[in-house]
């Protein structure tokens, strides 16, 4: 982009250029001005060329003024004004030009580039064949992570049932054991200490299990990612390289989307039951807490009848004693 410096520098010595070559000074429009310089903006041009019109017509009149043979100083120094800024506007011009040379040269050197990217895209048609065997290679893959895949969705199910049975069983359990204390705290305190321990180890062994579902999962989802950006990196390869393979390309991206959309349902159920085992978790906690409130009060239990007991004794032994004499 043009300097303004520039432009003003150039529209004084054009101005004075046309001026020698006999053009009125008053008459020079800046239209005539930017078709010798060619840069610049019209606005800048004007002002320059109004504060130049004004100076010539200042020094015309000045001229005038004065008496002949200075006013033919003034006029030669004039015209070595003027040439100096012919000389001015000769050197400016040739910098645009070898500017625009050198503007040619870069184009011609893109045109080589763009021969160059032409001759690689003719080298990369020769390994079409190599794509379409990958292609192939891609759609085993693909097979073999739908197995995985529906062998994973299987084995969540089973788990899935699994921890409702669980469950129920706990609810069952929970139920049975509120009775048996209700009938008897005192005689089944032993019993129910057993059977929460059971019931923690239980819920110990199902957690264990869901940990390792969990973990065979994850790395086979892991795997079906691994799968699944291999062959998108090799079916957009081919896409580029080989027009032909465009609707088998759009295929595979579709059931590599697809793929995508199983394996997010996947980790949905993932996380469902990772909800669900936080749940059992839960459900435990709250059976512990319950137990240890019901052995509390089996215990007040214990200490009230032993006080009614003594009680009742006191009595008894009152009424075995001779009365004193």
């Amino acid at each position: 982009m043009a300097r303004t410096s520039d432009t003003r520098t150039l529209t004084r010595a054009a101005a004075a250029r046309l001026a020698s070559e006999g053009r009125p000074p008053h008459t020079l429009t800046v239209d005539q001005i930017y078709e010798v310089i060619r840069q610049g903006s019209r606005t800048t041009i004007n002002d320059e060329l109004k504060r130049w019109k004004a100076e010539r017509v200042q020094a015309d009149a000045l001229a005038e003024t004065l008496p002949p043979t200075i006013a033919e100083s003034m006029r030669a120094l004039w015209a070595t004004a003027a040439d100096q800024a012919k000389q001015q506007f000769a050197a400016e011009r040739a910098t645009l030009v070898e500017a625009r040379e050198a503007a040619l040269a870069s184009g011609r050197e893109q045109g080589e580039l763009l021969a160059q990217t032409q001759a690689q895209r003719d080298a990369l048609a020769e390994q079409v064949a190599t794509l379409t065997a990958a292609l192939e290679a891609a759609q085993r893959e693909r097979a073999a992570m739908e197995a995985a895949r529906s062998a994973s969705a299987a084995e969540a199910a089973t788990l899935r049932e699994t921890l409702d049975q669980e469950r129920r069983d706990s609810a069952r359990e929970r139920t049975e054991a509120r009775a048996s204390l209700e009938a008897a705290q005192t005689t089944h305190q032993g019993a129910l200490t057993e059977q929460a321990q059971a019931f923690r180890q239980e819920l110990d062994r199902t957690t264990e299990r869901l940990q390792h579902t969990e973990a065979q999962m994850l790395k086979q989802i892991d795997d079906a990612r691994v799968i699944q950006r291999r062959a998108e990196t090799r079916l957009a390869k081919a896409q580029e390289q080989n027009a032909s393979l465009r609707t088998e390309l759009a295929e595979l991206r579709q059931r590599a989307h697809r793929d995508q959309q199983e394996l997010v349902a996947a980790q949905r159920t993932l996380t469902t039951l990772q909800s669900r085992l936080t749940e059992a978790e839960a459900l435990a906690s709250d059976r512990e807490r319950a137990l240890i409130t019901q052995t509390a009060h089996a215990e007040a239990a214990q200490r009230v009848i032993g006080t009614l007991e003594a009680a009742l004794q006191r009595p008894r032994r009152a009424r075995s004693q001779p009365p004193a004499t």
